[in-house]
C-alpha cells in the first residue's frame, strides 16, 4: 500500500532560519538519490500561505510519496541515510515535525 511521509517546519521566529532554495535544489536531490532505491516515488515542497490573516503554525512542508510504509521506514533507518540527516544543518536550525501515513484513498482530478 502506498505511503506518505510528511515533514512540517514551524513558522520562523526569533533566530530561526530556513534556506528554501538550498532545501529544494540540494537537500531534496540528496533525498531522491538516497531514498529512491527504497521506493521513494515523488516529493513536493510547499510554502504555506496564511488565509485571511490567520497565524500559521507551520511555514514549510515536505511530502514524500513511497511505494510502501515499510520502504519508507527502511529508508529512514538505513545507514546511508546518515548523509540526509547530517545535511539538515545546511538549510535550517528548526526542529521539524515528522509523520508517516498509509495512503488510504485518492484520485487524480480531470483524468
Amino acid at each position: 500500500m502506498p505511503a506518505n511521509t510528511t515533514i512540517l517546519y514551524p513558522k520562523l521566529a526569533g533566530d530561526a532560519w530556513f534556506d528554501l532554495n538550498y532545501y529544494i535544489s540540494k537537500h531534496m536531490a540528496l533525498v531522491t538519490d538516497t531514498w529512491a532505491p527504497f521506493g521513494l516515488l515523488s516529493w513536493q515542497v510547499l510554502k504555506f500561505v496564511a488565509d485571511d490573516g490567520q497565524d500559521l503554525e507551520y511555514s514549510i512542508g515536505a511530502f514524500c510519496t513511497w511505494e510502501s510504509l515499510e520502504g519508507a521506514k527502511e529508508a529512514i533507518s538505513a545507514p546511508q541515510s546518515k548523509i540526509v540527516f547530517e545535511d539538515i544543518v545546511n538549510f535550517s536550525n528548526i526542529k521539524p515535525l515528522h509523520m508517516m501515513a498509509t495512503i488510504e484513498g485518492g484520485s487524480p482530478v480531470g483524468q
